[in-house]
């Protein structure tokens, strides 16, 4: 009975959200069942463009097809895997609560080596996400909420500079796509687009997803949203085309 009042609570809150905020809202195309993949926590497309990598079960990574069907799984010795981004060949993967960078090479499916970073804070409040910045050859990391600070880092990952954005009160995924930052918030069940030099907000959508965690964008430049607690994968039309 518990179960079933507090997912309740959370539909009633996700579709207030919807009714107060000001953004258009999406609405997918496809639709698809993640099966045998637990507690999704991030999407990543592969450098194929024909598959994607999806984190889940705290400590694994899967290897999936355009549709989520399960293809392989990568056991790379997490703890509270989060957030991940590609570069090349290497998975740089985000430990939450261990505060840890992971970087997994995925040709020879062998960590390499592990970065430790310093961030205070409660053990589920540490680096929700990551992203490569192409342009900077740098890495951008995100504190879930209270606060919700970016931290970018070098490619060797020293600290380099901490900021807010405005509007931005919780990330669960960053993207980075055709030289553009998108930040996904669980919370607000909202898309930003963001000015990474102003560090404000281009442009937002709204998504009908309860617990969206893990966003990418594909060939075709569809927006793909995966969820944790209904076990989906959604596929949205890119809504600047």
């Amino acid at each position: 009975m518990k179960s079933i009042f507090s997912l309740f609570l959370l539909w009633a809150g996700v579709y207030s959200s919807f009714a107060q905020a000001s953004y258009p809202m999406l609405r997918p195309t496809h639709k698809y069942s993640v099966k045998g993949m637990s507690e999704a926590s991030e999407i990543v497309l592969a450098a194929d463009g024909q598959n994607v990598y999806i984190l889940a079960d705290k400590a694994y990574v899967y290897k999936a097809d355009m549709q989520g069907k399960k293809i392989q799984k990568i056991d790379v010795k997490g703890y509270d895997i989060e957030g991940a981004t590609l570069v090349g060949d290497k998975l740089y993967i985000s430990d939450e609560n261990l505060r840890q960078v992971l970087c997994y090479n995925l040709s020879t499916q062998t960590l390499e080596k592990t970065h430790q970073l310093h961030y205070g804070g409660g053990a589920n409040l540490g680096f929700e996400s990551i992203v490569h910045l192409p342009l900077s050859n740098t890495f951008l990391l995100a504190s879930e909420k209270s606060p919700c600070v970016f931290h970018e880092y070098s490619e060797t990952f020293q600290l380099l500079n901490q900021f807010q954005i405005k509007g931005i009160r919780e990330v669960s995924a960053l993207c980075w796509y055709q030289n553009n930052l998108y930040v996904l918030s669980d919370e607000e069940a909202t898309v930003y687009k963001v000015d990474l030099q102003k560090h404000t907000i281009i442009n937002a959508w709204q998504v009908p997803i309860i617990n969206p965690e893990g966003l990418c964008f594909n060939k075709q430049g569809e927006m793909m949203i995966i969820s944790d607690d209904m076990g989906k994968l959604f596929v949205f039309s890119n809504p600047e085309q």
